[in-house]
């Protein structure tokens, strides 16, 4: 399914972001001149045509882009001569507001738009719901699931190159050992890397990774390999956090002898313990995962975390390094900039507390 997204170029930050979260999805192809147009294309033959073909014309509305004269002009001139051959029941421009205007082509006035701006989630789900008609029948993450990936992705890569470098090399997990990888969003790159590093080494040994984590077992269909076996446990799909949870989740890692876990969590407390925001149904499988027998117990943690206490406790620090040979917390550290002056000096405290409690901690 082709959807063009036209826009003012000094829109470009929410273009690239509704671009990057339509993209999530295998079955819609959207097209944006700075990410598809290729160096030496006629740029205006290559921006027609993309139009033309396209089942869907995304009109990104704001004071600039109404007001502006230049080629965007051209862009919404053919989709709307284009809207002429279709049926007056039939949606092909979706007007999206990303602030308050009010466009001046009559045509665009007479469509229902979008506002971007009061809710990203919920606007996103309406316009997946024109291009996707059975979008609420298929198991795809919502909107705030993408939000969250985006937060703190720098940290999070870190960490997960960290993680897979040290703690899952060939030299340290051998043929038939299991990986076991709960959901989130920082979890996801862990696999991401491992599976481009086990891409280049696929004569070594055999690796085989169970997962409630639907982004987990998506990166895998996306590139099969011969030493690589991805088992998702099944449950109850939530789209929020793109993941099964619930009591046939929790049966699954009752039959498995994983040699690494690794869990992630919202928060880290010295004296309270790990923390997350949860359901009951997701709370039964953190827990369950953090008391798991397993050689090595790796908690994926950013800085931000570090210190903080969120709603719901899922097992004290003591208890972490209980059933692990080890228990390892991978965190980065805060810059040394003076705003950062406090959540560092409270971030060194936290570290050295843990540390005392017998958990090894890795920082990048």
């Amino acid at each position: 399914m082709k959807v063009f997204i036209s826009y003012a170029k000094e829109d470009v930050k929410a273009a690239r972001k509704l671009y990057k979260d339509l993209k999530e999805y295998p079955d819609i192809s959207p097209w944006l001149d700075i990410e598809n147009l290729l160096p030496g294309q006629n740029w205006k033959n290559a921006i027609s045509e993309a139009i033309k073909r396209s089942s869907y014309f995304i009109m990104l509305l704001s004071q600039k882009s109404i007001s502006k004269k230049g080629y965007i002009q051209k862009e919404q001139k053919i989709a709307l001569d284009m809207l002429d051959e279709y049926n007056s029941s039939d949606i092909f421009i979706i007007p999206v507001r990303l602030e308050d205007c009010i466009p001046t082509n009559e045509k665009i006035k007479d469509l229902h738009w979008v506002d971007l701006f009061e809710s990203y989630e919920d606007s996103l789900i309406k316009i997946l719901k024109v291009i996707k008609p059975d979008y609420e029948d298929t198991p795809q993450f919502s909107p705030y699931y993408g939000i969250r990936k985006e937060t703190h992705e720098k940290s999070k890569l870190a960490v997960a190159k960290k993680i897979v470098d040290d703690y899952l090399t060939q030299d340290n997990v051998f043929a038939d050992d299991l990986i076991v990888l709960d959901a989130g969003t920082s979890i996801t790159p862990i696999a991401q890397l491992l599976i481009e590093k086990i891409s280049y080494n696929q004569n070594k040994a055999f690796f085989t990774i169970l997962t409630h984590n639907y982004d987990v077992f998506q990166c895998a269909i996306k590139k099969p390999i011969l030493n690589l076996n991805v088992i998702l446990t099944g449950g109850v799909y939530d789209s929020r956090l793109n993941a099964f949870w619930g009591h046939l989740t929790v049966n699954a890692y009752k039959e498995c002898n994983p040699k690494v876990t690794i869990i992630g969590v919202s928060s880290i407390s010295s004296e309270r313990g790990i923390f997350g925001h949860l359901s009951p149904n997701e709370e039964k499988v953190k827990e369950y995962l953090c008391k798991k027998p397993t050689k090595d117990r790796i908690i994926v943690a950013d800085y931000t975390k570090i210190g903080m206490i969120d709603s719901y406790c899922l097992c004290g620090i003591n208890e972490l390094t209980e059933d692990a040979e080890r228990c390892i917390i991978v965190t980065d550290k805060p810059n040394g900039n003076v705003k950062m002056k406090e959540q560092l000096d409270k971030f060194n405290r936290e570290i050295e507390k843990i540390n005392d409690k017998g958990i090894h901690i890795e920082i990048i």
